[in-house]
């Protein structure tokens, strides 16, 4: 028996701690339940143990999801503590205790037991926010900042459409001795062509309509006028701003420029087959009216026959009125036919002696503008025939030219011709180089004239044009075959990244990844497709490919050119126009050709078809 003292002393201390069991578990038992479901449904229960494996938060929260285990198994031992300290402290038994325990427990569940629930909810939560969504931004976010040690890509055309923007300048801030500029790169640096480039190479120019091609145009013969080169600018659909810049940079450098209109709805003159040597107005009148051998024995034969009536007529009347009534009298209908057509068009039959000449204008280092039609069949030939003569004159008169001359022909692919694919390898050597536009590869492979071999003009505009300016647009096969003369570049890309798939659909990086090298052009297929009008890839020789960013000449005076067409018009209405009466010159050449005639030619002719 222990002393009264002790014993009064132990009920205090037990009715004390049962007191203060009782206060705590009133205020805090459910609140604690209520934390540590919340803790364990924040963390998670698994695993408990640690390993080496593990990081340090993995380390941290195995520690937690333990204190949260062993609390919660005391947590279930404290309504008995309570009733133990409780019955000591009140003297009773342990089955006359219990009731009164376990009631007040239950009245706590009553009371704040919802807690219990909510937390377990509330960290489930946000557990599920944190794992769906916190950690997955997280790791992306870090994924992004992270200092990598490459940070080369394939390219992707959704981030490459908005790369690219027009910029507007003022071309003649960049001009330079000895160079021609054709716009900015992407770090606002000047591109240029030296001139022993330029003088040394032929250029296409490539793009859809109204994507840029005259900006670059403009630019260039701008430069040419302004450097004293000879400049002929063969247009078939009458740009509206070429002309424009061409006679404003005459005025500015005090040189005369030519405006030549091959139809009759403006000013000039042209004779098609009085120009040059013999044997080239020859070759020119052969090809414009289609008398090209083609293989087929039966209509090469006729072709042979009409040539020959052609040829004892031609020397004395190269013009086509005088011709086509020279012409009258012998049966050669196809030339007959083709003269009846060309001989409505004034613009073609100036009288002798007058209209525009091509060796005058190639002496006298002249600027031309000549404005064509792709409408008029008779003038979209007349078209490629001046461009057959001023090759033929370039070359003839190579030798007493002073200045280089450049040839730019827009829609080349409407216009080439066989003459124009060989000259383009061999110009160079005369001092010409020729400038030729069209809007896409396929062009060259679908040309009018079917008597020109498509193959040999795709080859040769493309091996002989080594300076390239080409636009975007939505021709694939163009950015296919400039991409890959853009060449190839070795980047090393992310070949292989994992990521996590946690159990409420939450993906995290990996912390690592696989990189490998992979091979792309440097300027690819994705980035030519996207670009903007008037934003073009250049290439020249020696030469990395280049966006460039060419930007317009400003036009001071839109009404020069036209008030220079007025003045020139006027004086053409001016001159006394005298011309031979027709029943003259008919009268004149009977006697010599009327008893020349088809059937004279067949019976001359030893070799008849079969």
């Amino acid at each position: 028996m222990l002393a009264p003292e002790i014993e009064l002393k132990l009920f205090n201390l037990f009715g004390y701690l049962s007191d203060s069991f009782l206060y705590w578990s009133n205020d805090y038992w459910c609140t604690t339940w209520a934390a540590l479901f919340f803790t364990g449904n924040l963390f998670g229960m698994s695993p408990l143990l640690k390993n080496h494996q593990q990081s340090f938060n993995q380390i941290v929260f195995v520690y937690i999801r333990q204190l949260v285990l062993y609390t919660s198994m005391l947590m279930l031992f404290i309504p008995l503590l309570v009733l133990y300290v409780y019955d000591i402290a009140m003297d009773k038994s342990l089955i006359a205790s219990h009731p009164e325990i376990f009631a007040y427990f239950l009245n706590l569940l009553k009371k704040d037991g919802y807690l219990i629930p909510l937390g377990a909810l509330l960290g489930f939560t946000i557990r599920l926010f944190i794992r769906r969504y916190l950690l997955p931004l997280c790791s992306a976010i870090l994924r992004k900042i992270r200092h990598v040690q490459t940070s080369d890509e394939i390219t992707d055309i959704r981030s490459e459409s908005e790369r690219y923007k027009v910029r507007d300048y003022s071309p003649h801030k960049f001009y330079k001795e000895g160079k021609l500029f054709i716009g900015l790169d992407d770090d606002q640096h000047a591109i240029y062509v030296p001139d022993s480039t330029w003088y040394e190479t032929n250029m296409q120019l490539v793009g859809p309509t109204r994507y840029g091609k005259g900006v670059i145009l403009g630019v260039l013969m701008d430069q040419i006028i302004k450097k004293g080169d000879a400049l002929f600018y063969v247009d078939p659909k009458k740009d509206k701003f070429a002309p424009h810049v061409m006679k404003q940079a005459c005025d500015d450098v005090g040189r005369e420029f030519h405006y030549i209109c091959l139809h009759d709805e403006s000013i000039g003159k042209w004779a098609p087959f009085v120009g040059g040597k013999e044997r080239d107005s020859l070759a020119r009148i052969e090809s414009a009216f289609n008398l090209g051998f083609t293989g087929n024995p039966g209509s090469d034969y006729y072709k042979t026959l009409e040539k020959k009536a052609l040829k004892t007529v031609f020397s004395s009347n190269k013009n086509i009125i005088p011709l086509r009534n020279a012409m009258a009298n012998l049966e050669a209908n196809q030339i007959n036919a083709e003269l009846e057509q060309w001989s409505s068009i004034n613009s073609l039959c100036p009288n002798d002696g007058e209209g525009f000449s091509i060796e005058s204008a190639i002496k006298n280092n002249a600027v031309v503008y000549v404005q064509g039609s792709l409408d008029d069949p008779v003038i979209k030939t007349a078209t490629k025939t001046f461009i057959i003569e001023l090759i033929q004159e370039s070359r003839r008169l190579a030798n007493e030219r002073k200045n280089h001359l450049t040839a730019i022909i827009d829609e080349v692919s409407f216009l080439t011709s066989t003459s124009l694919s060989q000259a383009l390898a061999t110009a160079v050597g005369f001092r010409v180089n020729f400038v030729l536009a069209y809007q896409s590869q396929n062009d060259l492979m679908n040309i009018d004239d079917k008597t020109v071999n498509a193959g040999y003009v795709y080859q040769s505009i493309n091996v002989n044009t080594q300076i390239k300016a080409v636009y975007g647009g939505a021709d694939y096969e163009t950015a296919k075959w400039l991409a890959n003369l853009s060449g190839t570049i070795t980047k090393e890309v992310t070949k292989l990244e994992r990521a996590n798939i946690s159990s409420v659909g939450g993906e995290t990086w990996e912390d690592n990844r696989m990189i490998g090298k992979e091979s792309e052009n440097y300027i690819n297929t994705n980035t030519i497709l996207t670009l903007p009008p008037r934003v073009c890839i250049f290439i020249q020789p020696r030469n990395l490919a280049k966006i460039c960013y060419p930007s317009f000449v400003k036009v001071r005076d839109m009404n020069m050119l036209e008030t220079h067409i007025c003045e020139h018009s006027e004086e053409i209405n001016n001159k006394e126009i005298e011309q031979e009466p027709v029943e003259d010159f008919l009268d004149a050449q009977e006697s010599n050709y009327s008893d020349f005639n088809i059937h004279t030619l067949l019976d001359e002719t030893q070799d008849k078809p079969k």
